[in-house]
């Protein structure tokens, strides 16, 4: 069996291929060049050395994240325009589960991580038994000291096998201190993954569980955006209470939207009938109501109910004012969109296909509010000076006609 396996999901990418789990030929992204314009010369070279026609790749394992949103999404769009063309399944492979499968252990706890950028980093636990890896907690993107401290929790007294491709993450943090006296160490990996996420697509092809393209999509993780003002994003805002004093201005972005999910998922019903499922959803953004003007409001103090001003004038403590914090309010912007598409083909002779299709989009009509401005405080602007306001799409719902030969 050939296997071309595809890393993009940050700078240090890698493209391998394999005849079953040997690994023939490697390519690492060693340039400074994007991998929109990299990727597929250095495939192309990579076949022309081991004398392998596209044709002859049997199965395609591609990284799915964590790392970089473009990155990813190169390599994916990549993946599923073979996989429609030359009609092969592919292998979706966690770069976590590429590094925790090289843990120089046959059980136990393994907590796999790689440097996130913005002092972050992206960590799983997995559980080894022999060959396999299970999943212990979800993959998510967290501080280095939380990320220790988040796996202590879980592994309890179990020795835990630490693997990165960038063990200085975390081992320069206080709470790493304890794990290093119980004589744990971190195993650094080499940053070229793509061989292993080979490997692990050949074990698929084996348990026959490799996917159709349409049903591949990326994984994402849970993650918070913060920053001290967003100006920088936004140079139409303001959001300092108290330029001297910044402790409340520490809070979520603009833009910020911590809970993100996708679902894309096909399926060969009976009577032919091909069925696509996608579903979308990510939560709201902050916002922090205009921060000067005098409130009226009877709830509690910096709640929702309380309406809608940063800071509250005069009802702290002995008619202190209480400075709310930046962006401590949620907009109604919360996306949800469950849309599918169903088609059967119907043969007209040898060579032609006539191929309808039903698709509804948005099927529970949600408002989908692009950027609300009432009760809102201040709207986003887009970088050229327009509001970015306005409901989304409504349910729509089409009929096609393809014609196939």
């Amino acid at each position: 069996m050939i296997l071309l396996a595809i890393d993009t999901c940050d700078s240090r990418g890698s493209l391998a291929l394999l005849h079953d789990d040997e690994v023939t030929l490697v390519c690492s992204h060693d340039t400074k060049e994007d991998y929109s314009s990299w990727l597929l010369p250095a495939v192309s070279e990579i076949l022309r050395e081991s004398g392998i026609r596209m044709e002859q790749v049997e199965v395609y394992a591609v990284a799915t994240g964590p790392g970089s949103f473009t990155g990813i999404r190169v390599g994916l769009t990549t993946v599923k325009a073979w996989g429609e063309v030359y009609g092969r399944r592919n292998a979706a492979v966690s770069r976590l589960e590429a590094i925790a499968g090289q843990a120089q252990v046959t059980e136990g706890v393994v907590a796999a991580f790689t440097d996130a950028q913005r002092g972050q980093i992206f960590g799983a636990v997995y559980q080894r038994n022999g060959e396999k890896l299970e999943v212990v907690e979800e993959e998510l993107v967290i501080a280095p000291g939380e990320f220790v401290e988040w796996v202590a929790k879980r592994s309890g007294e179990q020795r835990v096998t630490w693997i990165s491709t960038d063990p200085e993450r975390i081992t320069g943090v206080e709470s790493w201190v304890a794990r290093e006296k119980k004589g744990e160490k971190v195993q650094r990996v080499s940053p070229i993954l793509a061989p292993m996420i080979g490997r692990i697509g050949f074990r698929r092809a084996q348990e026959n569980r490799l996917i159709h393209a349409l049903q591949l999509d990326a994984n994402y993780v849970w993650s918070e955006d913060l920053d001290d003002d967003s100006n920088e994003r936004d140079p139409f805002s303001f959001h300092y209470y108290d330029f001297y004093n910044l402790a409340k201005e520490y809070s979520y972005s603009d833009r910020d939207e911590k809970h993100k999910f996708n679902l894309v998922t096909h399926a060969e019903l009976p009577w032919k009938v091909a069925l696509d499922v996608r579903m979308q959803a990510h939560s709201a953004q902050p916002y922090s109501a205009n921060p000067n003007v005098v409130g009226a409001g009877t709830g509690p103090l910096c709640s929702n109910t309380e309406a809608g001003h940063r800071v509250q004038i005069g009802l702290g403590p002995g008619g202190t004012n209480v400075d709310c914090g930046r962006n401590f309010l949620r907009k109604d912007n919360a996306y949800f969109a469950f849309n599918f598409g169903a088609g059967r083909p119907f043969h007209v002779g040898e060579r032609f296909q006539v191929i309808p299709k039903v698709e509804v989009f948005n099927l529970f009509n949600n408002k989908n509010n692009i950027n609300t401005i009432s009760g809102s405080g201040t709207p986003l602007f887009d970088f050229d000076g327009f509001i970015r306001q306005g409901v989304g799409d409504p349910r729509e719902a089409q009929l096609s006609i393809r014609l196939q030969f």
